[in-house]
C-alpha cells in the first residue's frame, strides 16, 4: 500500500527551522537543532501507516493535495489536523536516525541564542542548540515548530514585547501618539483660542460670521466627498481586474493575525469562519493572538483542539494594552508573503485571500494594502443596528471605493486589510498607542510612498446593537482619529510635501473634517433651531448676523443631510439591501449619536488617551443563527 504514496511531491520537504530544515540554515553557531537529511518518501509512509497515526484514507487525500499545493505531506497532515505535530517530527526522526530534540524537557543552552537573530529563528524555525545535549554524534536534531516557537517566547516575549510598544516611537517619534499633543500644537490652539477670542469681542458680527464660515467647511468639504461618490457610476467604484485563478502551487504562504481578548465565545464561529477559506491549508499561518492575563479566552482555545495551521501567541502583559500593541508582538511571527487581520467576530468571504493576492499582483509594486469592505450580519436586528448597516455600506461601497479612484489616501478598516507583509515591517508596524491603529496606518503608507485600494470582497461582523456598546466603540473610533490627526499635523509642511497638494487637501476632509463635523454638528442644529424659534417669538430675525447664520447653517445641514441619506440609499441598493434603505432617512438622528461619542472621545483625549474600550462580540439575538451561514 506505501508504493502508492511513493511517488507523491516531495513526500516530506522539510523548510528551514528546527526539525523541518531541509539543510542547516546560515547561523554559524557550534550546533544547530534542525532536520536536514533527507529519507524515502515510502518508508516514512510505512511507519505512519505501521504506527496507525493517519488513516489510509486520510493519507491518499494527503498526497494528493501535497502535489495539488507543491509542499511536503507533513504540512498537509499537520495543517489539516490529521496528525499531532509531535507525532509527525518523532516519525522522522525516526526515519532519518536523527535525534529528537523534546525542547520542554530539555531546553536548549540559552546563551547560545541571540536577540538580533530572533528573526531569523522564527523565519527559518530553527535555533542553535548545545550539542551536548544531543542523543547522539549528529550534528542536528529535529523537533516541532512549536517547541522552536515556544523557546523563543520564554527567553525573548518580554523583549519583543518591549519592541512592539516602543519601535515606532524610537525610530519615527514624529509618527508616534504616545504623545498626545505637542507643546507647539497647544502654543497653537491657545494661541487660535485667544485670538478668536478677542475678535469676538472686538468685532462680534464680522467675527462671527467667519467664524461659522470657517467652520462649516468640515460639513461642506465631506458633503462635496458625498456628492462626487453619489455622481460616479457604480461600475466605476466596482471596476476591478477580473479575478485570475491562480493554481494552488503559486499561492504564497499567508498570515492570518486575529487579535483576542475576552473572547471565549465568539472562538468556535472564528475558527469555523477561517477553515472555510479557499486557501490551502498547509499555506495558511494563522496565528490567534492572546493577553496574559486572558486565561479564560486560551484555554477554550486549547478545548478546539484546532489543527497544527493555527498557533497561539500570549502577548505578555504590558501598558499600552491595545490592539495595534498586540499586533506588533506577533508581527515578528508572521511567516506568510502577505498578512491580514481579522477581528474575532469577522465573517469574510471564503474567496477573500486569492482575490486581495489578485490585486497585489495585478497592482502597482508600490501597492502596500487592500481593503476590504465591511459591514453586518445582524443589520436586520434593531434600529441601531440598521443605522450603523447604512454608515459602514456608505463607507465601504462608496466613500472609500471614491478614495481609491481619486488616489487620496485610506483610512483603514480595522479589520479584512491585506498587507504586504515586508512592507508592513518597512514602515515599522502599528502605531501602539493609537486606538484607531488602521486610520493611523493608512495616512502613514501614504506619506511614505505607498499606495492603498480597496477590493469588493466582504467581510460580515456583528454590529454593535446596543446603544452602551455602540457608544463605547465610536468613542474609541473618534479619540483615534484625533490622534491620528494631531500625530501628521505636528509638522504640516513636511506632510504637505509627503503626501503632495491632492492628499494632504485629501487628508484634511477626512481625517480633520470627519472628527469635526462630529462635534459641530449639534452646535449647527441648535443655532438653526434657536434662529427659527427666535424668528416665530419675534416674527423676525432681528439681526443681519441672526439671518446670515440662520441661512447658513440651515443651509450646510439641509444639503448635508440630503447628501448622507442619497448616499446611504444608494449604498444599500448597490449592496442589495434595497429594504434598508428607506431607513437612511433617519440619518439626521444617528448622527446626534455620533455627537455624543464624539464628545466623549474629546474628553477621554484629554484624560485617558490610550484607553482601549473593549466592544463585546456575540451579544447579536442573531448570532447564533447567523454563525451557522456561509458567505
Amino acid at each position: 500500500m506505501a508504493e502508492d504514496y511513493a511517488d507523491s511531491h516531495n513526500l516530506h520537504r522539510p523548510r528551514y527551522g528546527v526539525g523541518v530544515s531541509a539543510a542547516p540554515p546560515p547561523i554559524h553557531e557550534p550546533a544547530t537543532a534542525s532536520a536536514s537529511h533527507h529519507t524515502d518518501g515510502t518508508a516514512l509512509v510505512e511507519i505512519l501507516l505501521s504506527k496507525g497515526l493517519v488513516s489510509p484514507n486520510r493519507l491518499r487525500t494527503a498526497v494528493k493535495l501535497a502535489r495539488d499545493w507543491q509542499v511536503s505531506l507533513g504540512e498537509v497532515l499537520i495543517a489539516k489536523g490529521w496528525i499531532r505535530p509531535i507525532d509527525y517530527y518523532r516519525t522522522l526522526a525516526q526515519r532519518t536516525g536523527i535525534p529528537f530534540a523534546d525542547l520542554e524537557r530539555r531546553p536548549p543552552d540559552s546563551s547560545l541564542l541571540k536577540p538580533q537573530d530572533i528573526r531569523r529563528y522564527l523565519s527559518h524555525r530553527f535555533i542553535p542548540l548545545n550539542q551536548s545535549k544531543l542523543l547522539s554524534a549528529e550534528p542536528y536534531a529535529i523537533t516541532t515548530p512549536r517547541d522552536v516557537r515556544n523557546v523563543i517566547l520564554r527567553l525573548f516575549a518580554d523583549r519583543l514585547m518591549r519592541r512592539a510598544t516602543s519601535h515606532l516611537k524610537n525610530h519615527a517619534p514624529w509618527l508616534s501618539a504616545d504623545r498626545t499633543v505637542t507643546f507647539c500644537q497647544l502654543l497653537v490652539l491657545a494661541m487660535c483660542v485667544v485670538g478668536i477670542s478677542a475678535c469676538l469681542w472686538l468685532w462680534p458680527t464680522t467675527s462671527g460670521i467667519a467664524l461659522n464660515v470657517f467652520l462649516s467647511t468640515a460639513f461642506l468639504s465631506l458633503i462635496l466627498l458625498r456628492i462626487v461618490s453619489l455622481a460616479m457610476p457604480l461600475s466605476s467604484l466596482n471596476q476591478h481586474p477580473t479575478l485570475r485563478p491562480i493554481p494552488n502551487h503559486e499561492l504564497p504562504i499567508y498570515t492570518i493575525l486575529v487579535p483576542l481578548f475576552r473572547e471565549s465565545r465568539m472562538l468556535p464561529h472564528l475558527s469555523r469562519a477561517l477553515m472555510r477559506l479557499d486557501y490551502p491549508a498547509a499555506k495558511l499561518d494563522i496565528k490567534f493572538i492572546f493577553e496574559e492575563e486572558d486565561t479564560t479566552t486560551l484555554k477554550a482555545a486549547k478545548a478546539l483542539r484546532l489543527p497544527g495551521n493555527f498557533e497561539f501567541l500570549v502577548a505578555p502583559k504590558s501598558f499600552p494594552q491595545t490592539k495595534p500593541k498586540a499586533l506588533n508582538f506577533a508581527l515578528p511571527f508572521a511567516r506568510g508573503t502577505y498578512t491580514v487581520i481579522y477581528d474575532a467576530e469577522d465573517m469574510p468571504d471564503p474567496k477573500q485571500l486569492r482575490c486581495a493576492l489578485n490585486a497585489f499582483r495585478l497592482g502597482p509594486t508600490t501597492l502596500a494594502c487592500v481593503q476590504a469592505r465591511l459591514n453586518f450580519y445582524n443589520a436586520r436586528e434593531n434600529w441601531l443596528s440598521r443605522q450603523f448597516a447604512i454608515e459602514y455600506a456608505a463607507l465601504f461601497d462608496l466613500m472609500l471605493p471614491t478614495l481609491d479612484r481619486l488616489g487620496l489616501p485610506l483610512p483603514l478598516g480595522g479589520t479584512s486589510n491585506h498587507f504586504r507583509t515586508d512592507y508592513l515591517r518597512r514602515v515599522l508596524g502599528w502605531d501602539p498607542y493609537n486606538v484607531t491603529e488602521d486610520a493611523d496606518l493608512g495616512i502613514r503608507f501614504a506619506r511614505l510612498g505607498y499606495e492603498t485600494q480597496t477590493i469588493d470582497s466582504i467581510t460580515y461582523e456583528e454590529a454593535a446593537s446596543r446603544l452602551g456598546p455602540w457608544l463605547r466603540q465610536r468613542s474609541r473610533w473618534l479619540k483615534g482619529w484625533m490622534q491620528t490627526y494631531f500625530v501628521h499635523m505636528r509638522n504640516p509642511i513636511r506632510l504637505f510635501r509627503e503626501l503632495g497638494l491632492k492628499r494632504f487637501v485629501g487628508f484634511q476632509m477626512l481625517i480633520g473634517a470627519m472628527t469635526m463635523s462630529a462635534l459641530l454638528h449639534p452646535i449647527f442644529l441648535g443655532l438653526m433651531i434657536f434662529g427659527a424659534i427666535n424668528s416665530v417669538l419675534t416674527d423676525t430675525i432681528d439681526t443681519w448676523l441672526g439671518t446670515t447664520l440662520f441661512t447658513l447653517n440651515g443651509g450646510v445641514l439641509l444639503v448635508g443631510y440630503v447628501a448622507s441619506i442619497l448616499a446611504g440609499m444608494r449604498a444599500c441598493h448597490a449592496r442589495g439591501k434595497g429594504w434598508l434603505a428607506t431607513h437612511a432617512l433617519f440619518i439626521p438622528i444617528y448622527w446626534l449619536l455620533i455627537s455624543l461619542g464624539g464628545y466623549k472621545a474629546l474628553w477621554q483625549f484629554i484624560t485617558q488617551p490610550f484607553y482601549w474600550e473593549k466592544t463585546e462580540h456575540g451579544v447579536s439575538d442573531v448570532f447564533t443563527r447567523a454563525a451557522k451561514l456561509h458567505f
